[in-house]
């Protein structure tokens, strides 16, 4: 019987060695090394970024650098002696972005991306630029996204989700001689009243938030206008389709109920009519996932049984989602360390104990793309 090589054999020495010394610093030293073991284009390629996206399959390590949390709102940035950072803007971002800092050197067939869209209201625009010229789109076969921290999960399966802005208009006026008319965010927290008490089913999982809400300019004013923005996921497109019905027939109640004012109030004769709303789809997440034996899959299990990792499973909404809904292979992984309180003004990231999701990183994408001694 042949001798079947294990997969750390397989790897070039200078790998070899820098995996098994402390890590630090030393994982810049693996990926300088590796200039001397990347796989060679053929005579007459290109071996610059320039032209090598219409010329040689490509594997692809992203990191979104984007913020959750508006410019305009006060955040800081904290350093204790452990390391620890707290970073309210971005922490999926400094944990993705310290792992690419530590392994990236360009060179063929990888392609790195620093992209942004990926929060908020972006509307994962950094990879769909990417996925939209067929220079790139025709050349990448693997993605790896970095997204969070730990090395314990992949994300395999893309969430899809839809968000809408919301918003009423009415004739405002003043608080007290045009009483009675027509108040958008009245309008507004009526139809969030009814709205919330849509049920949703735990499997397949499917939730809702409002996450923002605007409106009027002083107390004494009856606003002009008002807005919310909604997220809806779901892992069934009919439950997120569902969930959008119910949230558009509770708009329409709730302007018709604030119509209807003028029955109920001792209003002034002025501006006692007017109003309207609007849905405006600001986001249109696709999901989409991997088949089970997909190679980047099986490369991704084969590093984490070296590595005596354990990790599992989980469908989310990450950068690889417009991958994933083209129908490439793609997966999500964090850049190691450990972090918490996502999403709030406490979150933070704490690098302690990175190397393994750096490791786990750079063999992932060393296998991927062929790389070996």
């Amino acid at each position: 019987m042949l001798h079947q090589p294990s997969f750390a054999q397989r790897l070039p020495g200078c790998v070899r060695k820098r995996l098994n010394s402390p890590v630090g610093n030393s994982m810049w030293h693996v990926s300088h090394r590796l200039r001397l073991v990347r796989p060679r284009a053929p005579p007459g390629w290109p071996t610059n970024f320039t032209n090598l996206g219409l010329m040689m399959s490509t594997t692809t390590m992203s990191a979104m650098f984007s913020a959750f949390i508006p410019d305009s709102d006060e955040t800081t940035l904290r350093s204790a002696r452990t390391w620890t950072q707290f970073s309210p803007r971005a922490r999926p971002s400094i944990s993705a972005s310290k792992a690419t800092g530590c392994t990236v050197r360009a060179f063929p067939p990888f392609l790195f991306i620093a992209n942004v869209g990926e929060e908020g209201e972006g509307d994962l625009r950094g990879m769909r630029h990417i996925f939209s010229s067929p220079r790139w789109k025709d050349s990448i076969t693997y993605n790896l996204v970095l997204d969070g921290a730990g090395s314990d999960t992949v994300v395999a399966e893309a969430l899809g989700s839809r968000r809408f802005e919301v918003i009423v208009r009415g004739p405002g006026g003043h608080s007290w001689s045009d009483f009675g008319a027509p108040n958008p965010i009245l309008v507004l927290a009526r139809a969030i009243q009814t709205f919330a008490q849509t049920p949703v089913p735990a499997s397949p999982k499917t939730t809702f938030n409002i996450g923002v809400i605007r409106g009027g300019t002083s107390v004494n004013s009856i606003p002009e206008s008002a807005s919310m923005r909604v997220d809806l996921r779901s892992t069934s497109m009919a439950e997120m389709e569902r969930l959008e019905v119910a949230m558009r027939v509770a708009l329409d109640d709730a302007v018709e109920q604030e119509s209807k004012t003028p029955e109920t109030r001792a209003v002034s004769q002025r501006r006692t009519s007017g109003v309207s709303s609007e849905i405006v789809v600001i986001g249109n997440r696709p999901a989409g996932e991997l088949i089970p034996n997909a190679r980047i899959l099986q490369v991704i299990r084969a590093v984490d049984a070296h590595l005596a990792n354990v990790a599992q499973v989980q469908r989310a909404s990450t950068d690889a989602n417009i991958p994933l809904s083209l129908g490439r292979e793609a997966i999500a992984i964090g850049g190691g360390g450990t972090g918490g309180g996502a999403h709030t003004l406490q979150e933070w990231f704490d690098c302690n104990g990175r190397e393994l999701g750096l490791k786990r990183i750079l063999l992932t994408l060393l296998a991927l793309a062929g790389v070996s001694a």
